[in-house]
């Protein structure tokens, strides 16, 4: 009987654990899409002014301005975890001095993130290998 109690009891506390962690999945992926978020920051580097860097999640795409152009993909969000699949970019030619650089560093941070968290403050932050993006709300 015991050990029929203890089966029963661990059963629902995995059960549990599993719908608070549904529920806590679908909160980040909620909070993030709908919304254009604009870059303030890439690896600790502040965006150049003038230049505008967005992301938009809708369902499982993602599209945004990098700097001049724009950029669109796949992408996949479980709980925390954030993975872009293959972007694509236009090839327009940014004629200010660093925007090229701003966007092959932008894009090439946002190919490596694996996981997101939104702080209290409402800054978006995705985090990777190659570094953080920080983002606002539009």
């Amino acid at each position: 009987m015991r050990t029929t109690l203890l089966a029963l009891a661990c059963s629902l506390a995995v059960g549990l654990t599993a719908c608070e962690s549904t529920a806590s999945n679908s909160g980040f992926a909620d909070q993030i899409r709908g919304h254009t978020w604009i870059a303030e920051a890439i690896d600790s580097e502040d965006v150049l002014d003038g230049t505008r860097v967005t992301m938009t999640v809708d369902g499982d795409k993602v599209s945004g301005k990098a700097g001049c152009n724009s950029y669109g993909g796949p992408v996949e969000i479980s709980g925390d975890r954030v993975k872009f699949g293959a972007l694509f970019s236009t090839r327009m030619a940014c004629m200010r001095e660093g925007v090229m650089e701003q966007e092959q560093r932008f894009l090439s941070t946002l190919r490596r993130v694996t996981h997101g968290e939104i702080r209290s403050d409402g800054i978006l932050l995705l985090k990777g290998r190659a570094g953080v993006i920080e983002f606002n709300a539009e």
